[in-house]
């Protein structure tokens, strides 16, 4: 039985949002370990030394994280040690680390942060790179505890780098037969995939399909639970690459929407460029989160007002008065002069109505027109995304970025 218990005040209360969970639970599923129980627990120490000791009775592995900080009610490592009557062990190179770490930012090292250099005798320690308090594992009777720091980033590096690792070299025998499929989709949501798969069902016993929403993306997931369904398994898999066919742009892992698309422009040897209005340049700010964007990306304008269009873009204003700025021709100008005067190849342009208002009975709030325009090309395209103004931009820029595919 693999758990996980999750440590703070903040994660019962509302401050925060626990998403530690479910970046545990995948990275274990993908390894084959499945997480049976997870429990979410207040930084009280008798309540943490009771859950402690029952969770080393009933399970051979435990993951926790949170409480590992320099404060007074950060009490997870001094919480197991008291739990299983182990002494806490001060170790001197972390100690040496801490203070280095002060001193080099020219931060007073006070005596609170001591107390992440102790940790229980018999203690794995887990270096922590992305931050100041170190994890450890612990292997106490039949029990492997591994103890994490709660910070999302921290504790997913300790994950990959430690956890993981020693899980596949010491608990293995805990892993299950796991055989998975990945479909990475993008412009298709997960009723229309259903649809698609309705003359695969009834699946056979032990194997599954999964639909997971991670926008902008759909993660479809094959998976098999027996070694006797590996025909079958190939069989399916190739049937839902047939029926999602150009909707699945990807069936690695590490690759997104983002990632394919910036492939696809390298490769083509593309340098995009935007003229942006309703998204107010959150279709460059995507793209330029990737690292090596200079080689695909010049620059975008935010011509967020109507003068704006005119005065950046050379929009003429009688065509903005004869049009709408909200049009299938503006849009196409904006992508047109944009191409004229950057050095891309590609130019797509955004304009809309995110609201809540501004919007009309003919073009009503979610009304966003897209101008493409290449060196041989210039097109428009109209969509209609009627919900929230934050929502609105981001499927608005997601949409703007998927053009440049074409």
């Amino acid at each position: 039985m693999i758990e996980c218990i999750f440590i703070g005040d903040e994660l019962l209360d509302g401050r925060i949002l626990n998403r530690n969970q479910q970046t545990i639970s995948a990275m274990l599923s993908n390894e084959g370990f499945l997480v049976t129980q997870a429990t979410t627990l207040l930084d009280q120490k008798d309540q943490l030394e009771d859950f402690f000791i029952s969770a080393q009775k009933r399970s051979n592995i435990v993951i926790t994280t949170g409480g590992l900080g320099p404060t007074e009610d950060d009490r997870t490592t001094e919480c197991i040690a008291h739990a299983f009557n182990l002494d806490l062990i001060k170790d001197d190179a972390i100690y040496d680390k801490l203070k280095d770490y002060y001193e080099s930012r020219n931060r007073p090292f006070y005596k609170s942060n001591i107390k992440q250099a102790y940790f229980p005798e018999g203690a794995i320690i887990l270096n922590n790179t992305e931050g100041t308090a170190p994890g450890f594992a612990l292997h106490h009777e039949d029990t492997w505890f591994f103890v994490l720091p709660g910070v999302p980033v921290e504790m997913e590096t300790l994950l990959k780098k430690d956890v993981l690792p020693m899980l596949n070299t010491h608990c293995a025998e805990h892993k299950r037969f796991k055989e998975t499929a990945l479909f990475k989709c993008y412009g298709i949501g997960e009723s229309e995939c259903a649809d698609r798969f309705a003359a695969l069902y009834p699946l056979p016993d032990q194997i599954e399909i999964t639909f997971q929403v991670k926008f902008p993306e759909v993660h479809i997931r094959l998976n098999s639970y027996d070694k006797k369904n590996s025909s079958t398994f190939s069989m399916l898999e190739k049937q839902m690459t047939d029926l999602l066919g150009p909707s699945c742009f990807t069936q690695d892992i590490e690759t997104t929407y983002l990632d394919y698309i910036f492939n696809h422009l390298k490769k083509n040897k593309l340098i995009a460029a935007f003229a942006e209005s309703c998204t107010g340049g959150l279709t460059s700010s995507l793209l330029t989160s990737l690292p090596g964007a200079s080689d695909i990306f010049d620059f975008s304008v935010i011509s967020y007002s109507n003068a704006s269009k005119s005065n950046l873009l050379d929009v003429p204003v009688d065509f903005i008065n004869k049009y709408g700025a909200v049009s299938a021709e503006v849009a196409e100008f904006m992508a047109e002069s944009c191409l004229k005067k950057s050095k891309a190849n590609i130019c797509v342009s955004i304009t809309g109505i995110a609201g809540p208002s501004g919007g009309s009975g003919v073009k009503p709030v979610g009304t966003v027109y897209f101008g493409l325009a290449t060196n041989t090309n210039i097109v428009s395209f109209k969509e209609f995304y009627p919900t929230s103004r934050t929502r609105f931009q981001h499927l608005a820029a997601y949409k703007a970025l998927s053009l440049l595919l074409n």
